[in-house]
């Protein structure tokens, strides 16, 4: 007869299946048995509940209406234990794997745990034993255990609860790490330049301490030493992570204050000529650190001078100030601004005349004026003079250019030449006032249109006086002379006489 086999877990249908059955050792129409074969993958479907359905009436027993209910008894939840990780000084992460429910519900899973020398096979309820329930049901699941012994033996298991009680894994064992401290003591006061220099932490396990900083442009770490970026506040962190034996370190922390670097700025003195354009005024640098040049400041200072091209002679301040930086702290020092004297040349004219004649005008000029200055600006004007008069003998004599004083000037002098000629020539100095006879003569000679009083001078060719005086009539004797040529002068009149 046709029998229907419905298969279930946990209530939920998960397999039906019609299988045709023979009923044996039925007498009277009651009782008997009968076998059926079922399909092979109901052997993984791991069914809890198995219902039986008549599918209709058969030659032997009607089961219409009628079903037999078959259910397996519960067995004990699979369990596995995983091996402790992330083991420190006082925790661990410890978890497990429920991969079977028995044929029942796990109602609760979780771990248990107790130091291996009081407990090295915990179990719920045992003693010294810890219990940690963590959910229900399959799957993994995972706890991190907190506030244990450092440096302790623990013993932990895995557990699962479902109708048929508690199954647990294979036990495992942890050592929880020793503990460390660090130990950090106050940074020096730095300033910005300083060379790089270790922290100085200490851990107590010996081990190496790890550097880090709040803010990488005060300070960075390089090769385990505090490097300086910039001026500024920043906290520097100690850090020991651990290893097999040891746990983390608590991290230790202290603050670090980078002062700026001294900088002083320096104008540079400056000097000129009055009259000339003013140089440019530039700035010198002491206390640059870490290859830092002018061009990173963020605010170049200001640098100041009042002297114009026609600032007179002194000395005077170059003013500087101003200057930032987020790195630096600066000092000033003024510069001195010198201008000095310009330069006037003084140049006595060239001059000429004859023996005899009185001296000419003596002028001269003056070159190297600036600002449009002239001869009106100067305190004193120079002066001007030569050794040579009307009685002076043929020759060159010196014009002298001198005594000029001004605030802003200095004075070069270049002096003139006088040259006093002795003149032959007739022609050019004769006058219709005068007249000289005989002219050559032995001895007397008359001058018509002098007077009484006349003053005379007689000259060699040399240019040297060899008489001179008054005339007392219009007659002078030459008859001393040594015979040659003279010039006679009477007041303004020139004459060559030749003396036979």
């Amino acid at each position: 007869m046709p029998v229907l086999f419905i298969g279930k877990r946990n209530g939920t249908e998960v397999k039906r299946q019609e299988i045709e059955v023979t009923p044996t050792d039925i007498s009277g129409g009651v009782g008997g048995w009968a076998t059926a074969t079922f399909s092979t993958d109901w052997n993984s479907l791991n069914i809890d509940e198995l219902e039986v359905q008549s599918v209709g009436a058969t030659n032997y027993v009607a089961l219409d209406d009628m079903s037999l209910v078959i259910k397996n008894a519960p067995i004990a939840a699979t369990v596995t234990a995983v091996s402790a990780s992330s083991v420190t000084s006082s925790s661990v992460s410890v978890g497990g794997v429920v991969s079977g429910d028995g044929g029942g519900n796990v109602t609760e899973r979780g771990v248990v745990y107790a130091q291996t020398s009081v407990n090295s096979n915990p179990a719920v309820g045992g003693t010294g034993v810890t219990k940690v329930s963590i959910g229900s049901g399959l799957g993994s699941y995972s706890t991190m255990l907190e506030s244990l012994s450092a440096n302790t033996s623990y013993t932990f298991n895995v557990y699962a609860i479902n109708e048929n009680g508690t199954s647990y894994g294979s036990a495992q064992e942890f050592t929880t790490k020793m503990v460390q401290t660090i130990s950090f003591g106050t940074l020096p006061d730095v300033v910005y330049g300083d060379v790089d220099f270790s922290p100085g932490a200490s851990v107590s396990s010996g081990l190496v301490v790890s550097y880090s900083t709040s803010d990488v442009s005060v300070a960075t770490i390089v090769d385990g030493k505090v490097h300086i970026v910039g001026a500024g506040s920043c906290t520097i962190y100690a850090d020991q992570a651990g290893n097999d034996s040891y746990g983390p370190a608590p991290q230790m922390e202290q603050s670090l204050t980078v002062g700026k670097a001294a900088l002083t700025a320096t104008a540079d003195n400056q000097s000129k000529v009055y009259g000339a354009e003013n140089p440019e005024l530039t700035i010198s640098y002491s206390g640059f650190v870490a290859g830092d040049t002018e061009a990173d400041l963020e605010s170049v200072p200001d640098i100041l001078s009042l002297v114009s091209v026609s600032t007179p002679p002194g000395e005077y301040i170059i003013v500087i100030g101003d200057g930032s930086d987020d790195n630096y702290n600066f000092s000033y020092v003024d510069g001195l601004f010198t201008i000095m004297k310009g330069t006037l040349t003084v140049t006595a004219h060239d001059k000429e005349k004859s023996v005899g004649d009185e001296n000419p005008e003596l002028t001269y000029e003056i070159s190297g004026f600036v600002s449009a200055d002239d001869l009106t600006d100067l305190e004193t004007l120079p002066t001007i003079s030569c050794d040579a008069t009307a009685a002076s003998v043929a020759g060159t004599y010196d014009i002298v250019v001198d005594n000029a004083m001004d605030p802003n000037y200095n004075f070069v002098y270049e002096n003139g030449t006088l040259t006093v000629q002795l003149s032959t020539d007739v022609n050019d100095i004769g006058s219709t006032q005068y007249a000289v006879w005989p002219n050559p003569t032995r001895g007397i000679i008359h001058v018509s249109g002098a007077n009484a009083g006349s003053k005379y001078k007689v000259f060699g060719v040399t240019g040297n006086i060899v008489m001179d005086g008054e005339m007392e009539s219009s007659q002078i004797d030459l008859s001393d002379l040594a015979n040659g040529v003279y010039i006679l002068v009477v007041d303004q009149f020139k004459v060559k006489i030749v003396k036979k």
